[in-house]
């Protein structure tokens, strides 16, 4: 399964990660709308998620039998005869399995990542929930068998969990079976990172995996300065647990010269609190390849970028899981989320993305959202109107923007804008 990525600019420019440093904006947004997407939703939208996004799914897919029969087994799941249920019945089969199936769900909602579909994420808004859901318990479950374990052998044989050097003799060239690639102690210092509940960090809790895959010359250098700083992986990130497995993605990369083979090194804690959530899935996913998933959105620090050997094509990238509480971002997302109510719906959003400054994302939320107004007449379509003239303004789209604040007056006693008829 392909990663796919972007910087979340207003470029068009896909690329594997957000750096905080460098684009504090894009990043933040990003954040947002992952947290407006796991907000809950009321039964009736709910609904209206899943039927607009099977609606896109048999449009984009009308002349693909094969894709059209997937789309109605998976909308069967949901709604045989009985919607009022639906959020239930869907638990009836994991959407982890339906993600790592080699379908529509995967490839439409990669692709909505990728472009920044504002609409299509957003109908995709209750997949990613179950999704975070899964494997938040997926976690929960693994942490609980890991205490279970470290209680019953207090000692580990640290002999065997030495990854660095089998990652190193692969690249040059000799072999390491899986299992002495999966544990190392972890020896960074990690600030401002404490634990969740579960059994305190020890060399079980930490895990290392590997990604292979191609990127661009330019994206490789960015990932070269931005050593010590945090990146955002912008999709979902499926990892093995075997170095040559992910050694061998690498292998059906197309060379060319403006891309380079990179292999990913990600060492991850399960008990580390405040990052977003990820698994073991190898007993659920549909391609038993990829065995440990990270959530959309996860932080990682960059440790290094370097060749193992300098004969080797493979540039080796060594990243360690992040905890959102990091306080350079901390109080700046909490500020943004404290404006989401609750339950919360594109308006929501483009208030926030608005405050921020992402204004193409912004009118984009607005302009979806006064096209799904269950009542266009009311009170709110006129401050959406007010809100994409304000938009048009700052972008000095002077006749769109007065084309907006025509279709609103001011009257009556409270000052109040509404809709002229």
């Amino acid at each position: 399964m392909n990663l796919y990525t972007s910087t979340w600019t207003t470029t068009t420019t896909e690329q594997m990660h957000t750096n905080l440093e460098r684009e504090n904006g894009s990043f933040m947004w990003f954040q947002i709308v992952i947290e407006v997407l796991l907000r809950s939703r009321s039964p009736e939208q709910y609904e209206k998620e899943v039927g607009e996004l099977i609606a896109r799914a048999k449009q984009q897919y009308k002349n693909n039998p094969t894709q059209l029969a997937l789309i109605d087994q998976y909308h069967n799941k949901g709604y045989p005869g009985k919607p009022k249920i639906a959020a239930v019945l869907h638990e009836l089969e994991s959407t982890i399995t339906w993600y790592t199936r080699e379908c529509f769900l995967y490839r439409m909602l990669n692709k909505a990542l990728r472009k920044q579909d504002i609409d299509m994420l957003y109908a995709f808004g209750f997949f990613i929930r179950r999704l975070h859901k899964e494997l938040k318990k997926e976690q929960g479950e693994q942490i609980q068998k890991l205490k279970i374990t470290t209680q019953s052998e207090p000692t580990l044989n640290r002999e065997s969990t030495n990854h660095e050097k089998a990652t190193s003799d692969i690249l040059r060239g000799g072999s390491a079976d899986s299992n002495s690639v999966e544990v190392k102690p972890n020896v960074e210092e990690k600030s401002n990172e404490t634990v969740a509940e579960g059994p305190e960090p020890t060399v079980a809790s930490i895990i290392h995996v590997y990604r292979g895959r191609g990127i661009s010359n330019e994206e490789l250098t960015k990932l070269k300065e931005g050593i010590g700083k945090t990146i955002s992986i912008n999709s979902f990130f499926s990892t093995t647990r075997n170095v040559t497995v992910a050694l061998g993605f690498t292998q059906l990369v197309e060379k060319t010269a403006d891309k380079q083979l990179v292999l990913f090194e990600v060492e991850a804690d399960l008990c580390l609190q405040g990052a977003k959530p990820f698994a073991d899935i190898s007993h659920l996913s549909d391609n038993k390849s990829e065995e440990v998933l990270f959530m959309l959105g996860s932080l990682f620090r960059i440790v290094d970028v370097n060749k193992e050997d300098h004969l080797s094509d493979i540039w080796t990238v060594k990243l360690i899981l992040c905890s959102d509480e990091d306080d350079r971002l901390k109080d700046v997302l909490e500020r943004f989320k404290r404006q989401l109510p609750k339950k919360t719906n594109l308006y929501d959003l483009g208030n926030v993305l608005f405050e921020m400054g992402a204004y193409e994302h912004a009118q984009k939320c607005y302009t979806r959202h006064m096209c799904t107004a269950e009542d266009p007449l009311k009170e709110v379509t006129s401050v959406l109107c007010i809100k994409l003239g304000e938009i048009a303004r700052i972008q000095k789209k002077y006749d769109f923007a007065l084309k907006c604040l025509k279709k609103v007056s001011w009257c009556g006693p409270f000052k109040r804008w509404i809709r002229v008829c």
